[in-house]
């Protein structure tokens, strides 16, 4: 099936895979918010100056955040062309995320996470979590989680994570039971006069990693 895409970002530095979608569509329509590349708009403008041109579409499939399929929708309406739309709230995509391809934003400082990500111990597929949901297994690699557990240091603990995700010859660095997609830049507002030190780099939110550092934070009031 030839189809259109428009695919669409905040900005340039937040666009990836174009080269890929354009070997596949019958026509690629970039879009950036800010205009820094392709069209300067959201994707739902791009559909509306392409429907003004004269294109013609009777099927829409709309992929993305909520709040931007909500808008897809609300446009497609009133075009007339029907839409497939499709989102999941948490509990349904643990049910389906062993059985069919699941994109999940995650992140966290602690430790744990990777221990989650890889243990055999949930490697179930009838499990109804989202820890190990590629099941994965590797024995080597359990060994490491094991003993980065039983550490009595931090430090020794992250030398056995890093062993976990790759030795030298074996790990999921190199086994690649997930796809690493993109790394979100996080946009924060700060109050003129608030100084919020030196942020680490943030994970997707988990943890609220913007007030790692709070310990830090200096406010200056103005005159």
């Amino acid at each position: 099936v030839e189809c259109d895409v428009i695919m669409g970002a905040r900005n340039k530095e937040l666009l990836f895979y174009t080269e890929e979608m354009k070997a596949v569509a019958k026509n690629l329509y970039v879009t950036t918010d800010d205009g820094t590349y392709g069209f300067h708009g959201m994707g739902t403008d791009q559909l509306q100056a392409l429907v003004d041109q004269g294109k013609t579409y009777d099927h829409c499939v709309a992929i993305g955040p909520m709040i931007m399929m909500k808008f897809v929708c609300l446009l497609t309406k009133k075009l007339g062309i029907h839409i497939t739309a499709e989102a999941e709230e948490w509990t349904t995509c643990k049910e389906q995320g062993r059985s069919i391809p699941t994109c999940i934003g995650t992140g966290d400082y602690s430790f744990i996470d990777v221990y989650n990500a890889f243990a055999s111990e949930y490697a179930d597929p009838d499990a109804t979590d989202l820890n190990n949901a590629a099941m994965y297994t590797n024995k080597k690699v359990d060994e490491y989680l094991q003993q980065a557990m039983e550490a009595r240091s931090e430090e020794e603990a992250v030398e056995y994570l890093k062993k976990a995700q790759y030795d030298g010859e074996t790990g999921p660095n190199v086994d690649f039971p997930y796809i690493w997609l993109v790394n979100i830049d996080h946009t924060y507002f700060v109050r003129d006069g608030l100084d919020i030190g030196e942020q680490m780099v943030h994970p997707h939110g988990h943890g609220l990693p913007i007030i790692q550092n709070l310990n830090e934070w200096v406010f200056e009031a103005g005159e």
